[in-house]
Order: structure tokens, then sequence, then C-alpha cells
């Protein structure tokens, strides 16, 4: 069973449980991986509910970095946008690391997404999509931004 780390505000790791064991006053690391096409449009995820998501999600195993994790799961993510505390509408509170990386959409199947721009799409997607697309869309090559 992988044991998912659980961080204190700063990210720092203070303990260890398995994913079912992980209760609402948990807080994990979570990293959240942007694809970005040559096109410049987001890759994202479409999710349980219709909801669009970052391209990946993941959450931090005790004695990984989140640059680690992020390469575990998109291992285009060679960009990192940075770290912070988020807590999602319902209350879970996490440490969330972003990355981004350039790639073309994978096989088809996958349930996914391009769009250009979150801020026009906001009610189609997550709360945690919305909370990185207002920290970080001026990091990135998307289209209509300056990179």
């Amino acid at each position: 069973m992988v044991n998912i780390a659980l961080v204190n505000h700063d990210g720092l790791v203070v303990g260890a449980k398995p994913r079912s064991a992980i209760t609402p006053t948990d807080i994990y690391h979570a990293v959240f991986v942007l694809l970005i096409t040559p096109n410049k449009q987001l890759i994202a995820s479409t999710i349980t509910g219709g909801k669009l998501s970052a391209t990946a999600v993941t959450l931090c195993q005790p004695n990984e970095s989140a640059q680690q994790a992020a390469a575990r799961i998109a291992t285009a993510a060679r960009h990192h946008l940075g770290d912070q505390f988020y807590t999602s509408p319902n209350g879970r509170k996490q440490y969330i690391s972003v990355f981004y990386g350039i790639a073309s959409p994978g096989k088809k199947g996958h349930a996914y997404e391009l769009i250009a721009d979150v801020t026009a799409r906001d009610k189609d997607c997550t709360p945690a999509l919305q909370f990185i697309w207002q920290s970080y869309q001026h990091l990135l090559p998307v289209a209509g931004m300056p990179k």
C-alpha cells in the first residue's frame, strides 16, 4: 500500500498515511501538472462530473520531492511555477506545487479538452484549476499571453 506524505502549512513533511486513511483535517502535498500544446492551449483533463482539471494531479509520497512526483505523472513537466497553500471550497487544505510542460495531446480515448483561457470557462473548471490559473496564468505560454 502506498503512503501519502502529510505536511504542515509550509509544505514540510510531518507524517504519512495510506490514502484510504486520510481524514479531512490532514494536509497533503498535491502536485498539479499543466501541459500546454505547441499551439498554446491547455490540455485539461475531464474528470468525474464533467469538470475540467489540470492535465495531471498526484499526491506526494513520503521521501518524494514535488519534482519527482511531477515527473512520475508527466515526463514533460519541466517548469516549476510555484508552491502555495490552498484551501478548497469544501474546506480541505492542501499544500500545492504546480508545474507545466509543453506536449501534444495524448492518445485518443483519454478524456481531455483543449482550452486557451480557463477564465472564460470558469464554470466548467474545478476550483483548484481556477485557483492555479489565477495564480500562474501570467507565467504560462498560452494563447493571448506574451511568452
